[in-house]
């Protein structure tokens, strides 16, 4: 054998020693990683109770069972099981599986699925989770609520990494009929439903730093028993982003609707809002604890306290041959409101609103009670309302 071909061999046998060494430590850490963030994924939601179970480590592949279990009253509990199958490489491991659940004992994927699985393939590397879940189409029949739901089949792809996670989906329609239709477009009906959500997580103590997301609808049609759309809506989409600052929380939602139709009224819509200073250790309380009793209002008070405040960004519409209306404004709690869930809230609701626009039609009726001309500073406190510093008096209930 010459020189240069024993170097050959002898690189052979280390490429191949370097594989299986890899191979070794990658399925290894393949298990590692998996686990570790699917109880990431499971700490931000603290009503979760998530358990992994390796059931086989081999060298060339490892099988393990996830399974989730959460309260869902009044339904239940739930309970959703996750195979999956790793088959390891040199710098990753290729992963596959089904997932199956049940709610209060019934399985969801008979009652919902036709007893077909979610159907589970990505990938685990060192850096994290590529995971993608098939869904397929899904059918329930309730005669007890004269509905039929149906929706078609999609895909929910998932990226876990060490402190980021991202998910996102799009159905291509849906539907929600009467069991008995008296014509075929009867119910309600989605077309183009899509969501999307990354959230980032502190390195240091692994909670939230920073969450966004998109959900909408390219159409939606309410077709009543006569044949004719009712309401339809076009390009409804809904920004949301919660973010910890300091010791608070921070959310904003901005809402905008391209088209609505209604009955032949035609209008579009924005409405940005945005909650401050809502204390984060609350939160994490309410997390906790939300299916317990008072568990709204502790975080209710908790925020009341600490000047939090409901802040409308923009609220904006034109309705056509009417005219427009834009706003702004912000409220807050005052102390002492009873926590109780017949509460009037109204009733501890101080805040104050900027018009800005308002259809004619709208202040011709107006102009008698309200003097002067836009924009209008209308204020609430303590029960009572006025308008460009002129109180008014709010009728008895």
């Amino acid at each position: 054998m010459s020189r240069i071909a024993k170097w050959v061999v002898a690189l052979l046998v280390i490429g191949v020693a370097v594989y299986l060494a890899l191979v070794g430590i990658t399925g290894s850490k393949a298990r590692e990683v998996a686990s570790e963030q699917f109880q990431t994924y499971a700490s931000q939601s603290p009503e979760v109770d998530l358990e992994i179970e390796w059931t086989e480590t081999g060298f060339w592949s490892s099988e393990g069972l996830v399974t989730v279990q959460m309260d869902v009253e009044p339904l239940g509990n739930l309970v959703i099981t996750h195979t999956m199958r790793l088959r390891h490489g040199a710098l990753g491991a290729a992963v596959a599986g089904e997932l199956e659940a049940s709610l209060g004992g019934e399985s969801i994927n008979t009652r919902l699925l036709n007893g077909e699985p979610v159907i589970l393939d990505g990938r685990v590397g060192l850096g994290g989770a590529r995971l993608s879940y098939q869904v397929p189409a899904i059918e329930m029949a309730d005669e007890a609520s004269d509905i039929v739901f149906m929706a078609a089949p999609f895909a929910l792809d998932v990226v876990l990494k060490e402190d980021e996670q991202h998910s996102q989906a799009r159905v291509e329609w849906l539907r929600v009929t009467p069991t008995q239709q008296s014509h075929a477009k009867e119910g309600v009906y989605f077309e183009g439903l899509h969501f999307s959500a990354q959230t980032r997580l502190d390195p240091d103590d692994g909670e939230l730093l920073l969450s966004t997301g998109e959900s909408g609808v390219e159409y939606v049609a309410f077709n009543n028993a006569d044949d004719q759309a009712q309401m339809s809506l076009r390009q409804l989409v809904n920004e949301i982003r919660a973010e910890r600052i300091g010791d608070n929380l921070q959310f904003e939602s901005d809402l905008s609707v391209e088209e609505i139709d209604y009955m032949g009224f035609m209008a579009d819509l924005e409405l940005d809002v945005m909650v401050e200073n809502i204390p984060f250790a609350a939160f994490q309380q309410f997390q906790q604890n939300a299916d317990q009793e008072g568990a709204d209002f502790a975080l209710l008070e908790a925020t009341q306290q600490n000047d939090g405040k409901l802040i409308i960004k923009q609220l904006q519409t034109t309705i056509k041959d009417f005219g427009r209306v834009e706003a702004n404004g912000e409220f807050w709690l005052r102390e002492g409101f009873p926590r109780t869930d017949d509460a009037e809230f109204g009733d501890y609701l101080n805040g104050q609103m900027n018009v800005l626009d308002l259809p004619q039609m709208l202040m011709m009726p107006l102009s008698g009670v309200i003097s002067g001309e836009l924009p209008w500073l209308i204020e609430l406190e303590d029960g009572e309302l006025s308008i460009n510093g002129e109180a008014l008096d709010l009728p008895a209930h």
